[in-house]
Order: C-alpha cells, then structure tokens, then sequence
C-alpha cells in the first residue's frame, strides 16, 4: 500500500591490491540493485545479501569485473547471482 516503506542500506569495503586489481566485500540489508528491481523486492521486502567482487585492468582500454551476490530471504528462501562483465573503452 502506499503506507509502505521500504529500507536499504550498504555496507562495504574494497581495495587494490595492484594498480590493476580491486578487490571488495559488501552486506546488503533490503532491496539491492534497484536496476533488477521486480514486483515481488517492492513493498515489505527483507532480505540480507552478501557480495563478493573484483575489477581487473587487463589494458589501458579492456577491462573485467567479476562479482558472486548470495542472498538470504524471510521463510528459507535463498538466491545466488553471479556476473561477469568485459568492458572496452574507447
């Protein structure tokens, strides 16, 4: 209903390791990556999402990213995602 409110919030840390490499870990209470937004994370959602990810600067203009979220949802229900994007600048 329109009485609903729905909370998120982030927590997390990353770093590199190299120049060329960034390596993070992130918790995530509530709804997370508002860009895969459904119907049924919109109104009471709770859930408590752990990721893992990583950026590698292969070139000047090539790079890739790598990331693992598990997620932990209310009556046992357990969700895993996992990505991996190649990205060319130009």
């Amino acid at each position: 209903g329109s009485s609903d409110v729905v909370q998120s919030w982030v927590l997390g840390v990353s770093g590199r390791q190299d120049p060329r490499w960034l390596f993070g870990v992130e918790y995530t209470h509530g709804p997370d990556h508002l860009e895969m937004l459904t119907v049924d994370r919109t109104g009471a959602f709770d859930a408590n999402t752990y990721s893992v990810f990583s950026d590698f600067l292969l070139t000047p203009m090539f790079s890739a990213e790598a990331r693992y979220d598990y997620q932990d949802r209310p009556q046992g229900v357990r969700g895993h995602r996992a990505g991996l994007r190649v990205i060319h600048r130009f």
